[in-house]
C-alpha cells in the first residue's frame, strides 16, 4: 500500500514535473522539499522581476501570457510551502485554453478552507475576494499541510 502523502506534497510533485518539462536547470538535490522550496523562491523572484520589466517595456501580450504561466506554476509550488502571499499570482495567472497545467489552480481549492462551492479555476475573482476578506484569519497547519480558518 502506498504511503499516505499530503495534498501539498502531491502538488509539489506536479510542479516538479512541470518545471522539468519547461527545461529549467534543475539542481542535483531537486527531490528534497528544502531544495525545491529554495529553488522556487529564487525562480519566483526572478520571474516577478522579469514580468515587471516586460510589462514596463510594452512587451506583446502573447509573451506576457507565457511569463504569467511560468509565474503561475512557480507560485502554485510555493503555495504548498505556506506562502499565502503568492495566491494572487495563481489566481491572476491561470493559463487560458484546456491544458492540464491549469489544474494547478486547484491547489487553492485543496489547501484553503474555502466554501465547497468556490472554485479557483472557474471563478478566480470570487476566490480572490474571499481570500482578501479572510487572509488575516488563515493559518498554516503543519500536520495536515493545509490552511485553517481561525475564528
Amino acid at each position: 500500500m502506498a504511503p499516505n502523502i499530503s495534498q501539498a506534497k502531491r502538488y509539489r510533485e506536479i510542479v516538479r514535473s512541470d518545471l522539468k518539462l519547461l527545461r529549467y536547470p534543475i539542481p542535483p538535490n531537486f527531490d528534497s522539499d528544502i531544495a525545491l522550496r529554495t529553488f522556487l523562491e529564487n525562480l519566483y523572484n526572478e520571474a516577478k522581476e522579469r514580468l515587471s520589466s516586460l510589462l514596463n517595456e510594452g512587451t506583446p501580450e502573447s509573451t506576457i501570457r507565457i511569463e504569467k504561466s511560468v509565474l503561475f506554476i512557480i507560485a502554485a509550488g510555493l503555495f504548498t510551502f505556506r506562502r499565502l502571499d503568492v495566491a494572487e499570482d495563481i489566481l491572476t495567472g491561470i493559463p487560458g485554453g484546456r491544458g492540464s497545467i491549469r489544474q494547478l489552480a486547484w491547489v487553492l481549492n485543496v489547501l484553503l478552507p474555502m466554501p465547497k462551492d468556490m472554485d479557483a479555476l472557474t471563478n478566480p475573482d470570487v476566490v480572490l475576494e474571499w481570500l482578501q476578506v479572510n487572509i488575516s484569519r488563515l493559518r498554516w497547519d503543519e500536520s495536515s499541510e493545509k490552511y485553517i480558518l481561525e475564528s
